[in-house]
């Protein structure tokens, strides 16, 4: 094949690339897609494309397109001896045909069919069991046969370091038996493991807790990517995955001990092994648990922004986006600081290296802050309640605890006022006129009786009937994931606020407005239920207004609802041909208290339709 100014040659899976420099490239143009046999000189492996490169022997090629039929059958035949498996655990895959000869057909018989049937699926032996099988390959006239002596291996159950040994880092697959304790859970699978390794097991349907002793029969692969191969691999992944046939999970036990230590390793020891799949399948560490130091800080990569561990002389290594949500939201938390983190190296891929999985168990998170980088954070966070300066008309958050993950056991405030107007749980009662209000807040570390710092401020009651907006800037956001998740959060007025189907993320081709926002996608009918985002608020509502964008570049129809105590009060379609930002505005609310905001996707349908908005704003009432 031909990409661009490279020459390909590929059999199966297997490619290799014609050197620019190399001579009869016009020569090899001609035969494009089609079959040849032709003379080369391995010249170096380039490791940039992944692929050997070779020089071409002028003159040697021949087009293998109007082979007779018999060598045609010989050619499937060395084919066969080349990938048939000797040694086969529960299953062999036996092609019955051979893509290159269209109309040529391979027929299996087993000596043995009680050990392994006629189309490779083994039994269960007591001893290892010598079985032959031949295969019959027939094109038109032409019919051959050869024989493979296959050992069927013993019915067992392996520990999960014999299990692991079986994986062969190539486009097989491999039936594989095994039993080990589940140490972590990502978004999508678990980690079964003993004193030595582990194997990551993709399913995400067995209800199973991290200690249970699990007995796993599955298929084994490299996940090379989606639709990749080891020719053309984006990613090089060690897995059972659940959704192959034959697959079962089964718990044996419960509240075990966890079999794997963590190894301590430096960031340098990720970056500096070779994204290649040799180098994968030669990285002493995976398989492992992991114990590493750095600083937590995000990173654009693919379009993206991801969490990274980074060292003092700026070398990261990616935390993985689909560890699961609430561990990365402690990760979020500490976003600045320097940290040690107990991870999961799950894979590595061409683009980003390799990912850790951060499982959030006890341990597994060490904050390696100052007391003064403590208090700087918790001052801020003060900050996002309410500030210096600020006009007040509705109830302030006077909680008594940190919101944050990430220092532990939470830091605690003490509220206090020099006036009834806000008294020491932030409740708000409105004055005949505009008046300053002193607040002091005292935080307290873990155990501490002395205040490790006192904050104070002044901010202005607004009298009884005065309209003033309040806007949620989304400021305190701290969710970087890329994919649609729920949760919840405290904004910039103190408002805790729910979401679905929400997130942080907006893009490489930045789709935010005015800095931070939130991205809605999913539809009425999506199967992560439908994007939404909610907040109980005191103070009633007048009017309403946000900003919204466009994000990506489908057309699907970009629908936004407003709904005040569950009653819906107005509707805003995005022009899609705007690649500015609209106002979304519903005027003449008028409900006065306590009431619950919603504003929720109406999209219907199952595909996602994404909407940035930020700058949510209403007035008060009553």
């Amino acid at each position: 094949s031909k990409s661009g100014n490279y020459i390909n040659i590929s059999e199966g899976n297997v490619r290799i690339s014609l050197h620019t420099d190399s001579l009869g490239k016009t020569e090899l143009e001609s035969f494009n897609g089609k079959e040849v046999e032709l003379v080369v000189i391995v010249f170096d492996y380039h490791s940039n494309v992944n692929l050997w490169r070779v020089f071409y022997v002028e003159g040697s090629a021949r087009d293998l397109s109007a082979i007779s039929d018999n060598e045609k059958v010989d050619r499937a035949v060395a084919n066969l001896q080349n990938e048939i498996s000797t040694t086969i655990y529960g299953k062999i895959d036996l092609p019955t045909t051979d893509s290159r000869y269209p109309g040529l057909t391979i027929a299996w018989q087993s000596s043995n069919p009680d050990v392994l049937s006629h189309d490779g699926v083994a039994s269960d032996v007591n001893e290892d069991t010598v079985v032959t099988l031949t295969a019959t390959i027939t094109l038109n006239d032409v019919s051959k046969t050869v024989t493979f002596e296959v050992t069927v291996k013993k019915s067992e159950r392996l520990t999960v370091s014999a299990a692991r040994q079986i994986f062969t880092f190539d486009d097989k697959t491999h039936f594989m038996w095994f039993s080990g304790i589940i140490i972590g859970f990502d978004k999508y699978g678990y980690f079964v493991a003993d004193a030595n390794t582990s194997i990551y097991v993709r399913d995400n349907k067995s209800n199973f807790n991290i200690g249970d002793e699990v007995e796993i029969k599955g298929t084994g692969k490299i996940f090379f990517g989606s639709g990749k191969t080891s020719a053309d691999y984006t990613q090089v992944t060690v897995q059972v995955d659940a959704q192959e046939e034959g697959f079962s999970a089964e718990k044996l036990s419960s509240n075990n001990p966890l079999p794997l230590q963590p190894i301590t390793l430096n960031v340098t020891d990720f970056t500096s092994v070779p994204k290649t799949i040799e180098g994968t399948k030669n990285a002493p560490f995976y398989g492992k648990l992991v114990k590493v130091s750095g600083k937590l800080v995000t990173a654009q990569s693919g379009g993206f922004t991801n969490l990274y561990i980074q060292d003092a002389q700026g070398n990261k290594v990616m935390i993985y986006h689909n560890s699961n949500s609430e561990a990365l939201a402690k990760l979020n938390d500490a976003l600045g600081f320097n940290v040690t983190l107990t991870v999961m190296p799950i894979d590595q891929t061409k683009s980003d290296g390799w990912r850790l999985v951060f499982f959030d168990r006890e341990g597994d998170f060490e904050l390696n802050a100052t007391r003064d980088e403590i208090i700087d954070y918790l001052k801020d966070e003060i900050n996002t309640i309410v500030k210096h300066g600020n006009e007040v008309i509705i109830n302030l958050d006077f909680r008594t605890k940190s919101n944050t993950k990430a220092i532990v056991p939470a830091p605690r405030f003490e509220w206090s006022t020099n006036s009834p107007l806000i008294d020491s749980t932030g409740k708000v009662t409105r004055p005949a006129a505009d008046t300053e209000v002193e607040i002091t807040v005292k935080i307290y570390l873990a155990d501490e009786t002395t205040p490790a710092a006192t904050v104070s401020m002044t901010v202005t009651v607004k009298a009884e009937g005065a309209v003033v907006w309040i806007v949620e800037t989304f400021d305190t956001f701290n969710s970087t994931s890329t994919s649609y998740v729920k949760g919840e959060f405290v904004g910039v007025n103190g408002i805790e606020w729910e979401y679905n189907g929400l997130r942080g993320d907006l893009g490489n081709d930045d789709y935010s407005i005015d800095g931070k926002g939130v991205m809605f996608a999913n539809p009425t009918e999506h199967e992560g239920g439908v994007s939404f985002l909610k907040a109980t608020i005191s103070g009633g509502i007048g009017d309403f207004k946000v900003d919204t964008l466009k994000a990506f570049t489908g057309d699907a129809e970009r629908k936004l609802g407003l709904y005040i105590n569950g009653e819906l009060k107005g509707e805003f379609t995005l022009d899609n041909s705007v690649t500015t930002v609209q106002v979304f505005e519903v005027k003449g609310i008028n409900v006065s208290g306590t009431f619950t905001l919603e504003l929720r996707l109406l999209t219907p349908g199952k595909d996602r339709a994404q909407i940035t908005i930020d700058n949510l704003s209403w007035t008060n009432f009553g």
